[in-house]
């Protein structure tokens, strides 16, 4: 809380559950116009969904489960996005260790009054280290794009259905070596052209990489 000059903080523990907490993210899950939901990644491999909706003192909050999804091989990252056509927004995660993209669409059964989750994998690269939501092709469906540590980055090009298609884009980074990786995948507008360009640490290069975005009809 605070005015236009000063502010003041005050901090609150918050239990999760058993394991590690590796990111967390923040949205409007249930479409309530409050962005006052959590997404937790933890190390068991699990994606827990919560909705706090109340401070109700003693530093605690008031919170509602929504979903538990079970995810496979340790997801390292997580973003969110809406990735088909309804109006409910999903989650994308990538996997190190499965070299594998996981997509979680989300929506909501009115009819038992419960939040459920259809999972979908598809195949990256080798070692996957940073995701990112983009507008690939300037539609109204989200894309993904996906860093691996070689340099590579896999464009998944979203549908109104939820299915993605992929797409390869090399950049010449430092090739052969295996001891660091490329790493932080921004999304930016850097030549203000209103299309999307990327940005990466290429850490074996010691170098910050760039690729502008081009016209795409497609």
């Amino acid at each position: 809380m605070g005015n236009r000059y000063n502010f003041t903080f005050e901090l609150y523990s918050y239990d999760v559950c058993p394991g590690i907490v590796i990111s967390i993210v923040v949205d409007d899950l249930d479409n309530d116009a409050r962005r006052n939901d959590m997404i937790w990644l933890t190390s068991d491999d699990l994606v827990l969904t919560r909705s706090v909706s109340a401070y109700v003192g003693e530093d605690s909050f008031k919170d509602e489960v929504l979903t538990n999804d079970k995810m496979y091989k340790n997801p390292s990252a997580v973003v969110t996005g809406r990735f088909n056509n309804d109006e409910f927004v999903d989650l994308a995660l990538i996997s190190s260790q499965s070299d594998t993209l996981q997509v979680i669409l989300r929506y909501e059964d009115r009819l038992l009054s419960k939040w459920k989750s259809i999972p979908m994998i598809y195949l990256t690269n080798h070692y996957p280290t940073s995701i990112v939501r983009i507008n690939f092709n300037n539609d109204q469906i989200d894309d993904l794009a996906i860093l691996h540590c070689n340099g590579t980055v896999t464009i998944f090009i979203g549908s109104m259905d939820g299915l993605f298609e992929r797409k390869n884009l090399d950049f010449g980074t430092h090739a052969g070596c295996t001891d660091k990786c490329c790493d932080s995948l921004q999304v930016i507008n850097l030549n203000r052209d209103g299309r999307y360009d990327l940005v990466f640490i290429d850490t074996g290069m010691n170098s910050i990489q760039v690729a502008l975005g081009l016209p795409c009809n497609e």
